[in-house]
């Protein structure tokens, strides 16, 4: 696209496939690059070490927070007087952190709002195909520019419940979903004298060892992250509840803490004991749903959590 529909390739003055830039006749440089993170690290390296004028990014609704936020601490090229990153995406879900961060505008933060349809580049047998999707959030989303949640979904999270705890818990208790390629989770869940639940915090991660996680670690934002143990510390958790699949790594979790606690003496106050959680799937269901109708809030810091609710489906 870049180069068939976009620039005058007279103002090219030369290009690195390998690295992946084109080097403008003005002394500009534009590189297109992937954010997949690196499998050892988790970060995006290629992006990592670059100091940038601008950012685009296509089709945000695939990143993280913690990729946003990356992308902007590389918004740092002294010789530039201004800084900005765009992006361009499909819709997801209502609750996605892009429409929280986004809308409504401030003034720092713009959202342009457009169909497809008002693209007046594309041919008319497209258009009606555009015109013709189902009226699903599918065919909304792609045809109509709206943030629609998934029919068949589990849940529905409004987004009023999407806000930073009110009050003291009387109790604290963490789940843990096991994961490597997939997202490890712990979520942190107070519960209020009245009995409301509300999610505290999270620790989010992928490519990562449960030995890489009981202790503080960077995560692909840069930011410094507290570890399981000091996440259990910081909430004073009584319980870490965990996926009884998995009893090996229960025990690894186990011996962990165990060495956290002797390693930091009378300064620990790790207390959280590991247990197995109830897995009956249509108990987890329902016990979710009556949190939620029940008002059960999330913090907008679990930006893993809050993506990934509205993708939850049932046939």
């Amino acid at each position: 696209t870049f180069t068939q529909d976009v620039m005058d390739l007279r103002l090219v003055a030369a290009r690195n496939m390998t690295e992946s830039w084109y080097q403008l006749t003005n002394g500009s440089r534009i590189y297109f690059l992937g954010l997949d993170p690196d499998p050892i690290t988790g970060v995006p390296s290629k992006i990592g070490s670059l100091e940038l004028a601008w950012a685009g990014v296509d089709e945000a609704v695939e990143l993280s927070e913690g990729d946003w936020t990356m992308l902007l601490g590389r918004l740092r090229d002294p010789r530039i007087p201004w800084h900005q990153l765009a992006a361009a995406t499909n819709p997801g879900a209502p609750t996605h952190w892009l429409k929280i961060r986004f809308t409504p505008s401030t003034a720092d933060r713009e959202y342009l709002h457009a169909t497809a349809l008002d693209n007046r580049f594309l041919p008319d047998d497209y258009r009606a195909i555009i015109e013709a999707l189902p009226d699903n959030a599918i065919g909304r989303r792609l045809g109509r520019g709206e943030w629609a949640s998934v029919e068949g979904a589990i849940w529905n999270l409004p987004l009023d419940q999407v806000k930073p705890p009110t009050a003291e818990p009387k109790r604290v208790v963490a789940g843990v979903d096991w994961g490597f390629v997939h997202q490890f989770a712990v979520e942190v869940v107070g519960q209020s004298g009245s009995g409301r639940l509300a999610v505290r915090a999270e620790l989010y991660a992928t490519n990562r060892g449960l030995d890489q996680l009981v202790e503080p670690w960077i995560g692909n934002d840069g930011q410094l992250r507290p570890g399981i143990a000091g996440l259990c510390e910081a909430h004073d958790v009584g319980v870490l509840a965990c996926d009884p699949s998995e009893p090996s790594l229960m025990g690894q979790l186990e011996r962990l803490l165990l060495e956290h606690r002797r390693v930091h003496g009378s300064e620990c106050r790790l207390r959280a004991r590991v247990k197995a959680a109830t897995n009956t799937m249509s108990t987890g269901l329902q016990a979710v749903d009556k949190a939620l109708r029940n008002g059960m809030t999330v913090d907008p810091a679990c930006t893993g959590l809050i993506s990934e609710v509205p993708g939850y489906t049932w046939a």
